[in-house]
């Protein structure tokens, strides 16, 4: 070869991200005998290529399956749905600005839309109920915390055997759903409700002891409460949010989070009006009675 040594080639390949996984055969004027695993290395490249586009699929499959389940249990609370869109935005916006890494960035946008998915066990008389609830009425919807939290935990061998009890294959496929997408969903729907000051539930919970993905949250979740219109309640004017979030500040939220909520508050609003309710929705909103 010109200008390199074959050693030298490959080494320069493995320096490159784009070309270090590329398959290689290195051949001589001697290698006869090497040229007939061409045929092999190929033929494993194509699986790999293969199971790469399998995984990007399942991946795409999950993703969708996931926004649907957080949408599902947002419909069940008269809602429009685009709460969790938001949610995932300010999410997104505040974990950004506190510094956390791109992945875990993407992570929680994923997730965060999932945050009351534990509202799916709460019985429809006390969650869609219009007027003031009773003492133990809040205490029923509290508990949506404590089961969102086990419903987005993996199954164990023993659940997945009653559960796929007719199909040993599903068992074995699901047995290793211990994936982190569905760690953090179960940790955030969790801690989304936990308070800086350990006033919170469902397990009051105190200060950085908090997941950072539940307290960031558990800020958005409470940003758009306040800046959204309920059937409970009109939606507040912007600086009148801006003013509850800064007086929340170290007793409901993270006072670092609530540094970058008003650092990053423009882009905050600009989610809010890219994601706003129409006419037609707030409309059909259901009124609260006197």
């Amino acid at each position: 070869m010109p200008y390199m040594t074959g050693d030298e080639l490959l080494l320069e390949m493995y320096k490159r991200g784009y070309t270090r996984d590329v398959p290689t055969i290195m051949l001589t004027g001697y290698a006869e005998d090497d040229v007939r695993k061409l045929r092999n290395v190929l033929r494993l490249k194509a699986i790999q290529d293969e199971l790469k586009r399998k995984n990007v699929e399942l991946t795409e499959a999950s993703m969708q399956l996931i926004r649907r389940l957080g949408k599902a249990a947002e419909y069940r609370d008269n809602e429009t749905g685009k709460h969790v869109i938001r949610v995932a935005h300010y999410s997104k916006i505040l974990a950004e600005a506190i510094g956390l890494t791109p992945e875990r960035v993407t992570l929680i946008f994923l997730t965060a839309p999932m945050h009351d998915v534990g509202k799916i066990g709460v019985p429809d008389e006390i969650l869609k109920k219009k007027d003031r609830l009773k003492p133990i009425e809040y205490e029923v919807i509290k508990t949506h915390a404590l089961l969102g939290g086990e419903v987005m935990k993996p199954m164990t061998r023993e659940e997945l055997s009653l559960y796929n009890a007719h199909m040993e294959i599903g068992a074995e496929l699901l047995g290793e759903s211990d994936t982190p997408i569905l760690q953090l969903a179960s940790l955030i729907a969790l801690t989304h409700h936990e308070k800086w000051d350990g006033t919170g539930y469902p397990r009051g919970t105190r200060g950085t002891d908090i997941p950072i993905e539940g307290r960031i949250v558990a800020l958005a979740d409470v940003y758009d409460a306040l800046s959204s219109k309920r059937y409970y309640k009109p939606a507040f004017p912007e600086d009148e949010c801006v003013k509850i979030i800064n007086e929340m500040r170290g007793t409901n939220f993270d006072p670092d989070l609530v540094d970058a909520f008003n650092s990053e508050h423009a882009k905050l609003v600009k989610v809010k009006e890219m994601f706003a309710e129409t006419e037609k929705t707030i409309a059909e909103m259901p009124a609260k009675e006197s």
